[in-house]
């Protein structure tokens, strides 16, 4: 029976009546408690507070009690007819009570303080076979008789039912909420039954169909069981409140049958077999994992049993063979040390337990041993390391303190025996910590062996006394150069060694208990788990607490890395997680990451994806991570080893399809330093790479942690030289929040740029950048907290907005924002402000149907921009009245003109009608005048729109006034208004008049055949003045049907038909046809017409000459001076 606080246990001989002790080392620490009869001892169990001893001997009328502090044996007296077959000590260390059982069914209660016994006759009706305490004070009893009964400290019975068949074990369930139980029973190997308090229900589940008879149970937690039956199979059992319960077969642990199975603590489990195997398990996530391989005891097994905290098993075999056991060996006959390996670093040194007597410091660097230290026999418990000492915690309650100068006996520089077991230690270069077990934590400075202090003797011990009560139990502890931190329930402290004193402003209060920490070598970050496995990383400086993600299940130990800055691996087990801290973000005071592949895309962005690698924990053990690499421990032989974390290659959108292996690694290990944020190894390798898409991401990676320096190196190599002058201009902020804003407003994160910039103390830059986004809602919020004096005109824009788009409820409501007094901008432009808030007020009345307010707020106002506006809202509206008024007083008369003339308001069209500019508009106008007999005034407008045929219309049609038409056509030459005057003539006859206005309609062929048809050539000749070639043609067949032979040939010249105009010429009589025909020729200069001409005047044609003077005209005609001059000669001669 091991004592309860491990360090001890007790051993019947099954050959003899006596017990020996033995501590947990093998070591007999009593030889002999001899027994006063030679009766078998059949059960052994210690008081709680570990200080009585009961022993149970088969067929004996008393139980002996055995107390260490005096080495005494005392005797309950049972009475003479009974023996005792069942005896188990109350949980509850403050009062002890002894339950012991009989063959007739009596129960004993022996109070150990009063040293008085109490029988509680007729418990059960046959012997007492078995039972067990609950956490609260429960007591269960198993008898023949086939019941089970539950009863107080008191001994009064609180439940009785009965069983199928005998009950051979019972277990009461972890403490529960409230004052619910469930107590498990092992009916006779046939089922278990499980008795809940809650409704006294009693459920039988059955195993034998598919594993056999049960063998032994226990609980995992207070809704699961573990079951082991006879045919080596193990099964889980849960019982959640409200469910039904489930079993499921969980493993097959041994191929022949099962003895027996216990549990320690939560998941260390030992299970035995018949053929003397004992086999070691950790249970997790409903799993059962073997750990190691089974050891062969040669005995076949009866019972198993764990010390505290499963340093070490105790195996009883059937021929009373003791075995002790840890993980990685055993030993017939004594007991080793478990393999729980202690290790403590200082920077690169690591101190660790190298075997069972000695501790080895060794430098990870070098792999290379520094100092070893002896350590007798005692269990190492604990290790702490700093720059000069060891400190080295053992089992006997001893700290021993060992220079790291030298080695051997003397090298202790100093000792400290205590009186509680010891849980922890650690240590720096003044002080040591000392936690125990009960809760205590002893600081004390270090003094030297030979009795001198090297500094005033500081001695302080944290208990319940001087924190919180519902942290009074320290669980655990760290000791940095400056600070103790230690944890107490959900609490954690950090005593200052400099001000000898506790910083409340650095206390930590969760809201879980807080399971262990693990701080970085100067505290200032420490990594935090609780009791539901969740990690978090506390800073004691601004009291920031940071949960971290992808955080595993469990937490072995964490690893702070000595060279990379901020980065720390996690361990759980089976694998290791890396993570890198970025103590200042763009996004917040820190973040912390777990280390991964990444993706990049080609703008640069990282897409990370965590990962973790396996470590074989069965055969190393991690303890110091160095720039990347791993010291890990050897199990087997405890000697150091290093393992290198694995490179992680990133995936891009490009292709690297001839990627060489020097590439390939140089990628990794860009990718490696780019998820550790060592930008500056990475900024190297990008060089290298020369890839767009990692310098992105590297810039990407700067900004997101604020290195401005990096970010400007990387663009500067892109040459972007938009992003180096805005990251310039951001060099020189000193203030984190307000340059976290500035790079957020780059990354177009506009709401972290908006809680950054008001954290920074300049909340009006964040309602600018919203100003400047046009995000009026979110500037609207901001202006009225930080700056008032602008929501009139954030109201003003943002209602403009809403206006746009339709919403005029709400443009309404911001425009009526805008023009409340509270809202006073305090500046020049606010009349301005306040007139641009009251038209758009009366705009969106307008749309909103309520017309006569908003004229008469628009009055009010008087500003023709808003009458114009207001009234095309009316247009669509269609009221069109309304619309026409304010268009005329917006002066826009056109408009108001043309709705007025819609709705055909004479009145105000003749009121407006002389400010009206646009013609079509004045001829419509003209159009509407006309339909009212106001032909006159029509007239004005029509000629004031240049509509010539509309005036000369009315004045032929309407007001027959045909000379006033012929004078404007005469003067404006319109030619569709000349085109009906001269239509009107022709119907009257005035032939001239109308040819007259034909031509200036351009009509010539009208007026021609007009002239031709009623014998008025010659008023066509006289008006058209030049007429073209194809009108001179036609003029000259006029003529010559006539007779007229002159005039066609004057107009056959004219139309360059030079040869009928001669021979017209030539018919004439008399010296007209043939001075006529010589300019003809002259024109002409044809040869022929020529030769004909001097033939006809030599008389060769005709035989009379004619008069020379025609031959010099013709000659002068010609050009032909000289023979011009002979004629003139001869003609001179000749007179």
């Amino acid at each position: 029976s091991w004592k309860p606080d491990g360090s001890s246990f007790a051993f019947a001989d099954v050959n003899e009546a006596r017990v020996k002790l033995f501590s947990i080392y093998g070591e007999c620490l009593y030889d002999d408690i001899k027994l006063s009869r030679h009766d078998k001892v059949v059960d052994l169990d210690w008081s709680p507070d570990g200080k009585i001893l009961a022993i149970l001997q088969q067929s004996k009328c008393s139980v002996v009690l055995w107390r260490e502090s005096s080495s005494n044996l005392s005797a309950v007296d049972l009475s003479s007819t009974q023996h005792a077959t069942f005896l188990q000590w109350i949980k509850c260390k403050t009062h002890p009570v002894l339950a012991i059982g009989t063959n007739s069914g009596t129960l004993f209660l022996y109070d150990a303080i009063t040293r008085v016994t109490m029988p509680i006759l007729g418990k059960h009706t046959d012997c007492i076979t078995c039972g067990a305490w609950s956490d609260s004070g429960l007591l269960a009893l198993g008898s023949s008789d086939c019941t089970i009964t539950i009863s107080d400290k008191a001994g009064d019975t609180m439940h009785e039912f009965e069983l199928r068949e005998e009950p051979l074990d019972v277990m009461f369930s972890p403490v529960m909420e409230g004052n619910r139980f469930v107590l498990s029973i092992n009916v006779n190997g046939e089922c278990l039954a499980l008795f809940d308090s809650d409704g006294d229900k009693l459920e039988e589940i059955f195993f034998r169909e598919d594993g056999g008879r049960l063998v032994s149970h226990c609980w995992i937690d207070e809704c699961t069981l573990l079951v082991g039956t006879d045919e080596g199979m193990v099964f889980t059992v849960q019982c959640y409140p409200n469910e039904p319960t489930k079993q499921k077969i969980c493993s097959r642990v041994f191929t022949a049958s099962l003895a027996h199975m216990c549990l320690c603590g939560a998941h260390a489990i030992a299970a035995a077999g018949d053929c003397g195997i004992v086999q070691l398990f950790n249970f997790q996530n409903g799993v059962l994992d073997m750990i190691g391989k089974g050891w062969d005891v040669g005995d076949d097994i009866e019972t198993l049993s764990w010390c505290h905290e499963a340093q070490a098993l105790i195996v009883c075999s059937k021929n009373g063979c003791i075995v002790g056991f840890t993980e990685s060996r055993s030993m017939k006959g004594d007991f080793m040390t478990s393999n729980a390996i202690s290790h403590a670093h200082f920077k690169s040194n690591l101190a660790y337990t190298a075997s069972d007597k000695e501790v080895l410091v060794v430098d990870t660097k070098t792999q290379k041993p520094i100092n070893s230290f002896e350590t007798r026999r005692d269990l190492v418990v604990s290790l702490a390391l700093t720059r000069s000492f060891v400190a080295i915690a053992t089992t006997k309650c001893l700290v021993q303190v060992y220079s790291m100068k030298n080695a051997g006996p003397k090298s202790v520089f100093a000792e400290y025996q205590l009186s509680e077991k010891i849980k922890g230690v650690a240590i720096n270069e003044s002080f040591v910590a000392i936690l125990m077990e009960n809760g205590v934590l002893d600081l004390r400075s270090i003094l030297p062996d030979d009795g001198q202090q090297i500094r005033a003797p500081f001695h302080k011990c944290f208990s319940e006394s001087n924190i919180d009560e519902k942290d009074r139990e320290i669980t655990c502890m760290s000791l940095s150069e400056h600070f103790l931190v230690f944890v107490g329930g959900c609490s954690m402290h950090f005593f200052s060694l400099e001000d000898w004193t506790l910083l409340s402003q650095a206390q930590l209060s969760h809201q879980n208990r807080i399971s262990s920490i693990f701080p970085n070598h100067i505290s200032t970050r420490v990594l935090v788990v609780d009791e539901k496995n969740d990690g978090y990383l506390y800073n004691p400086v601004t009291s920031a607490l940071l949960q971290m993600s992808d955080f595993p299940i469990s937490c072995k130990h964490v690893m702070w890395d000595r060279s990379i800055k901020d980065m720390l691996s996690v361990h759980d087990g089976s694998h290791i997680h890396a993570y890198v801290h970025a103590s200042t973000t763009m996004r917040g005071n820190a973040i912390i990451m777990k280390v991964g592949s990444i993706e990049i895309d080609e703008h640069g962005s990282i897409t990370q994806f965590p990962k973790s690698f396996s470590i074989d924990s069965s055969k190393v053990l991690p303890v110091v991570s160095n720039n990347g690499n791993v010291s890990c421990i050897s199990i087997s032989d405890r000697q150091l080893t290093c393992v290198r974390f694995p490179l992680y290659s990133p995936t891009s959108n490009v292709r690297d399809e001839e990627q060489n292996a020097k590439e390939a690694k140089t990628t990794a290990l860009f990718s490696h330093h780019l998820s550790l944020l060592q930008l500056e190894d990475a900024w190297k390798l990008a060089l290298v790479l020369d890839r767009r898409d990692y310098f992105l991401a590297i810039a990407n990676k700067a900004m997101h942690i604020m290195d401005i320096e990096m970010a400007l190196k990387v663009y500067r190599q892109l040459g972007d030289a938009g992003m180096v002058t805005s990251l310039q201009s951001l060099v020189s902020i000193e203030n984190v929040n307000f340059l976290a804003a500035h790079l957020a407003v780059l990354f177009m994160d506009y709401d972290l740029a908006e809680e950054k910039f008001i954290a920074s103390g300049h909340p009006r830059a964040a309602l600018e950048m919203r100003i400047d986004l046009m995000q009026w809602e979110e500037a609207l919020k901001l202006a009225e907290l930080h700056d008032p004096r602008q929501v009139s005109n954030i109201s003003l824009r943002y209602a403009k907005q809403l206006e746009a788009r339709g919403e005029y409820d709400n443009a309404l409501e911001f425009y009526e924002l805008g023009l409340n007094p509270t809202n006073s901008t305090d500046d020049s432009n606010e009349e301005e402000l306040r007139i641009a808030c009251k038209s758009g007020l009366v705009r969106t009345i307008m749309h909103l149907g309520d017309i006569r307010r908003g004229i008469r707020l628009a009055k009010e106002i008087n500003d023709s921009r808003l009458y114009a506006a207001c009234a095309d809202i009316l247009v669509k509206l269609e009221q069109f009245s309304e619309a026409a008024y304010l268009f005329e007083l917006s002066q826009l008369y056109d408009k108001a003109a043309e709705l007025y003339v819609d709705s055909n308001a004479i009145p105000n069209i003749l009121r407006i009608s002389d400010k009206v500019t646009s013609q079509k508009l004045l001829c419509r106008i003209g159009n509407v005048l006309e339909r009212e007999m106001k032909f006159r005034e029509a007239i004005i407008l029509y000629q004031k729109a240049h509509d010539h045929e509309s005036v000369v219309r009315l004045y032929l049609d309407e007001l027959e006034e045909a000379e006033s038409a012929f004078e404007l056509v005469r003067e404006n030459k319109s030619l569709s208004a000349a085109f009906i005057v001269a239509q009107y003539c022709q119907e009257c006859n005035d032939y001239a008049q109308a040819i007259e206005f034909l031509l200036i309609g351009n009509e010539r062929q009208r007026a021609i055949d007009l002239a031709r048809d009623n014998s008025c050539m010659d008023i066509y000749v006289e008006k058209v003045g030049n007429p073209s070639l194809d009108d001179a043609q036609q003029i000259a067949q006029f003529y010559e049907a006539a007779q007229e032979l002159i005039k066609a040939g004057d107009y056959y010249c004219a139309s360059g038909n030079y040869g009928r105009a001669f021979s017209l010429f030539l018919e004439e009589d008399g010296d007209i046809g043939i001075q006529k025909a010589i300019d003809v020729v002259g024109l002409a200069e044809d040869d022929d017409l020529t030769n004909k001409l001097i033939d006809i005047l030599l008389g060769e044609v005709d035989g009379v000459p004619r008069d020379p003077l025609h031959v010099f005209r013709l000659y002068v005609s010609l050009r032909n001076y000289s023979d011009a001059v002979k004629t003139a000669l001869l003609i001179v001669q000749q007179e």
